[in-house]
């Protein structure tokens, strides 16, 4: 019996010692437009598809392969760590290294959620089609008493496309215009890309053919250059069809088409 018992508390001793496990990832969009100046985020979660316990703080390093027309451009944490948690970022050439921690009075969180927001900017103009992974490295997730969580990250991959709409060389447009989505047709995410030769009050809208709003992605000013804007279908319980995007600033307006088909 007295084995047994010395036996079980062994087993006991040792579950609590090892760590707690979660996913963590890099959530990027399947594809961009190469223009110079163009912006996108990569959202780092946790959690999914195996929820993340108790997490009070996490320490990770995303990397990136395509250095020649990427570059990092700034963090914000999500709105998995409650408050406004403390953020950290050190950044190189193809990587970024990141730490982020909430505040003693939000406390841990569980479950799944994004933990920080990644922004990237294209640098160059892409003559043509190429590849990017994002890939977290080096990652680390702790408790309130500093009990480890231990993460399996997960590799991302993302589509730059050829410019469009600027030569190659060209960083500075010097007219509006609006460009095909990308792909098209879609499902559930597409890209929409447009470029503007000085800042000023932007809106772009989503409609349906019966020309009711289906849903606003920019309303806002914006400042001069190229800009990428995703939209999830997801999001709108949308059903397969032609819908209309329109891009409206005091001084242009231009309205495509693009196909949801699932």
């Amino acid at each position: 019996m007295k084995r047994l018992i010395t036996v079980f508390l062994f087993l006991i001793l040792t579950i609590n010692n090892l760590s707690a496990q979660a996913s963590i990832k890099p959530v990027c969009p399947q594809s961009v437009i190469g223009n110079a100046g163009n912006t996108f985020t990569v959202d780092v979660v946790v959690g999914d598809p195996t929820p993340v316990d108790s997490l009070f703080s996490a320490s990770f390093t995303l990397t990136f392969t395509n250095t020649t027309y990427l570059a990092y451009n700034g963090i914000q944490a999500g709105n998995f760590l409650g408050g406004s948690p403390f953020l950290f970022a050190e950044p190189s050439s193809d990587r970024v290294s990141i730490a982020i921690t909430s505040i003693p009075s939000v406390g841990p969180s569980s479950g799944s959620g994004v933990l920080v927001k990644v922004f990237f900017r294209i640098t160059g103009t892409v003559p043509a089609q190429t590849e990017n992974y994002f890939n977290i490295i080096k990652a680390f997730g702790y408790k309130p008493r500093g009990d480890t969580i231990r993460f399996y990250p997960q590799e991302s991959m993302m589509i730059i496309q050829a410019a469009t709409g600027v030569e190659e060389g060209e960083l500075n447009p010097e007219e509006f215009s609006l460009n095909q989505n990308y792909p098209n047709p879609f499902n559930p995410n597409t890209s929409i890309s447009f470029t503007l030769p000085k800042s000023t009050e932007v809106s772009l809208v989503v409609y349906d053919l019966m020309g009711n709003l289906v849903a606003t992605l920019v309303e806002e000013r914006m400042e001069k250059g190229f800009h990428t804007i995703e939209f999830n279908s997801s999001k709108y319980n949308l059903s397969s069809g032609v819908y209309l995007y329109k891009l409206r600033t005091p001084e242009f307006t231009s309205i495509k088409k693009m196909v949801l088909l699932k």
